[in-house]
């Protein structure tokens, strides 16, 4: 068995969806075409002694691994493999972080006294604060119209906090089970540029499919995500990817 890199690099790429038509924004990407070949022998007797003959690829698997930073909603329907779908109404944590000002009132727009919020005092010596009904005591916090009341015990300590949300009519990947599968029978072309731009690779993969979810990796305020594909070879083509010497 033998694995070679047929491409690797830097380019621009475009990603498409045949069956609904839709161009998924795929930003600058790092981009590598591998190919893993298992081999079959011919052996047979010589001199008395069994020796190969000859051996030829029995097989072959062609994988494209794509790495770009995240840009929006869209290119997760094509990494997590669902189409995107409509969710009515959804209750969902949201995380925030404060300092607990020296009057113990920090201003919350939004907030009702039947607002779930959660909240922790943040650092080595850290400590859960517990929801009041009534006007807090130390290790304690209460929830009030547009605003978080904390005891003067927490003045100035960072806490961190998780606001339950209600929204309607949302975006959603991954959670209706009736959602249309999306990722297989995908089109490419990505072109590799090499000495400085002066030298292009123009390659069309005609299908491809998703492999795997993707992995997701943050470093501060970027996030960038891998995509795995397998690359079919279609009737008709020689590789199951094309090299074209265009502009």
């Amino acid at each position: 068995m033998g694995k070679r890199t047929a491409f690797f690099g830097a380019g621009e790429m475009i990603i498409i969806d045949p069956a609904t038509n839709k161009l998924y924004p795929t930003p600058p990407a790092s981009i590598e075409l591998t190919s893993e070949a298992e081999t079959a022998e011919a052996r047979g007797l010589v001199g008395g002694t069994s020796k190969v003959l000859a051996d030829a690829i029995a097989s072959e698997t062609h994988t494209l691994t794509v790495t770009f930073e995240v840009t929006g909603h869209d290119t997760m329907e094509l990494a997590m493999g669902r189409a995107k779908t409509t969710t009515p109404e959804i209750t969902i944590p949201r995380h925030g972080e404060l300092i607990v000002p020296d009057d113990g009132n920090y201003a919350y727009a939004g907030l009702t006294a039947s607002t779930t919020v959660l909240a922790t005092v943040e650092g080595v010596d850290g400590y859960f604060l517990t929801p009041a009904a009534a006007a807090p005591q130390a290790g304690e916090f209460q929830v009030t119209t547009d605003s978080l009341v904390f005891n003067a015990e927490e003045a100035g300590k960072a806490v961190g906090i998780a606001v339950y949300k209600t929204y309607t009519n949302v975006p959603t990947i991954g959670r209706d089970t009736e959602a249309p599968t999306v990722g297989s029978g995908l089109e490419s072309s990505f072109t590799l540029y090499a000495n400085g731009g002066a030298v292009k690779q123009n390659i069309l993969i005609p299908q491809m499919s998703l492999q795997s979810r993707p992995t997701l990796s943050a470093t501060g305020e970027v996030t960038t995500m891998e995509l795995v594909f397998s690359v079919q070879q279609l009737s008709g083509y020689a590789l199951p990817y094309v090299i074209l010497d265009v502009a």
